[in-house]
């Protein structure tokens, strides 16, 4: 087995574990077995639990990046027709992996991991900037009402953990997610693309 291969078969295998039992439960010697590695190999590749937790949240930030620069980069687009597509792209990419989601929030509240916190931090908020700028850009340019850029996108990224909270919504609609899971998703873009329409227009 190639290097490559089981540095992969460690990233894997600790997404699915970290999704389903969460970061903290998940054991190093859980994460071995998962992998068909030994424990000296996630060490060697990684050097702690948490800078495998870090590796694996780099990759997925770095296909928002792309993707949000294709977004904002796409000329064929208005700025609100950019806004929902990024919609749309964030609605599809916390449903299609909810438990990774909402264990890394859960990670950035938890102040006893500082270092982690800060990192996770990071990674995160320079996405959090490119939409940020997209928003200002628009404002700038007459596109967009002057708002308050900082809440909208509070709204933005709120309402989607939100909705994609099994329990919370579970409750709220008196419906498994899981069974009603595209009819919510649809809801949610909706509703979102018409908030910041309303609100930026």
């Amino acid at each position: 087995m190639s290097e490559t291969t089981k540095r992969e078969l460690i990233l894997v295998a600790a997404e699915e574990l970290f999704r389903h039992k969460g970061f903290e439960a998940t054991t190093v010697r859980e994460l071995a077995e998962k992998a068909g590695v030994n424990l000296a190999m996630i060490n060697y590749y990684f050097g702690s639990k948490e800078k495998l937790l870090e590796e694996l949240i780099q990759q997925r930030a770095e296909y928002t990046r792309l993707r949000l620069h294709d977004i904002q980069q796409d000329e064929r687009l208005t700025p609100i027709e950019k806004m929902d597509r990024v919609v749309e792209f964030y609605v599809e990419k916390v449903f299609s992996n909810r438990g990774f989601h909402h264990m890394m929030y859960r990670e950035l509240s938890m102040s006893q991991r500082s270092a982690l916190h800060s990192s996770i931090s990071d990674v995160l908020f320079r996405n959090v900037e490119t939409l940020r700028g997209m928003i200002r850009q628009g404002i700038d340019q007459g596109h967009f009402r002057p708002v308050d850029v900082e809440l909208t996108l509070c709204t933005l990224y709120g309402t989607i953990n939100q909705a994609s909270n099994e329990n919370f919504m579970g409750h709220l609609t008196n419906t498994l997610i899981a069974d009603e899971e595209a009819m919510l998703k649809q809801r949610l873009i909706q509703h979102l693309q018409n908030v910041l329409r309303k609100y930026l227009l």
